[in-house]
């Protein structure tokens, strides 16, 4: 997939949408976590408190240039936080952030992959007998429980999850075998792009195709609601990763979350 950086702002900026919600939504359930968001620069930067894995910056560099000054205001919200600076960087990032980066000591803590999905090649497909569909808002909570296994999963799946249902701009689908809901996943859409996340299969149904027909409810919903592209952010080399690109996404870029080192 040619990718240039215009389309990587636009994946950039559905990402940080994604984000922004998913913080707006954690500080309304857990008001203790005292979750916030900022723009800095062309960044979103995220807080959701000191044990969720949204603490990062995302889009640093992928619209505009920065300077000191700027990189010292995104320093300062993390360190106000009593946290290090963490922040993604694309192939596609401006050239001074590299630059500013290197005066630091930052570290690589995780590889992502953005897969994309092309909608003017969209054709429907129906994968298996999963039978993937939108979930009504009075299925909210089912749908939460099924993402957490009952109440199984961690304080922080448990968080991501209601987090998830609770978010204003998500539209939650499930994947049901007969009656019984067997996998959950959300979208929301920013612009131009849809943003697949929030996918899970209950172990004991997964290699069914539930995740897939999950992906094919999601993409047929992209397309009535008029979005030219689809994305879905995963760790690298992950199943997951896997199982979007035989339902068709390629991969864009893949990109890294920077961690400062302090005291070192």
């Amino acid at each position: 997939m040619l990718i240039d950086r215009q389309l990587a702002a636009q994946l950039e900026a559905a990402d940080a949408h994604n984000l922004r919600h998913y913080t707006t939504a954690v500080g309304q359930i857990v008001p203790a976590s005292q979750a916030t968001w900022a723009l800095i620069g062309d960044a979103t930067a995220c807080y959701t408190g000191p044990d969720l894995p949204i603490n990062r910056a995302v889009g640093a560099g992928s619209q505009q240039q920065w300077d000191a000054a700027l990189f010292g205001e995104l320093a300062a919200f993390y360190h106000q936080r009593q946290l290090p600076v963490s922040l993604e960087l694309t192939p596609f990032c401006d050239p001074s952030l590299q630059a500013l980066l290197a005066l630091g000591n930052y570290r690589i803590i995780r590889w992502w992959s953005v897969l994309a999905f092309d909608m003017l090649r969209y054709t429907p497909f129906s994968p298996s007998s999963v039978q993937s569909r939108i979930i009504a808002a009075e299925q909210r909570q089912l749908w939460v429980e099924a993402m957490t296994e009952r109440g199984q999963s961690s304080p922080m799946g448990i968080t991501m999850a209601n987090a998830a249902a609770a978010r204003s701009d998500s539209q939650l689908f499930g994947a049901w075998l007969d009656d019984e809901l067997i996998g959950c996943g959300a979208l929301s859409i920013n612009g131009e792009v849809a943003t697949l996340f929030s996918t899970f299969v209950s172990p004991a149904w997964r290699r069914r195709g539930a995740q897939t027909s999950l992906i094919a409810a999601r993409l047929a919903y992209a397309q009535a609601q008029g979005c030219r592209w689809a994305t879905v952010l995963t760790i690298s080399s992950s199943d997951s990763q896997r199982i979007v690109t035989r339902a068709g996404f390629g991969l864009a870029y893949n990109k890294v979350t920077l961690e400062e080192q302090r005291g070192s």
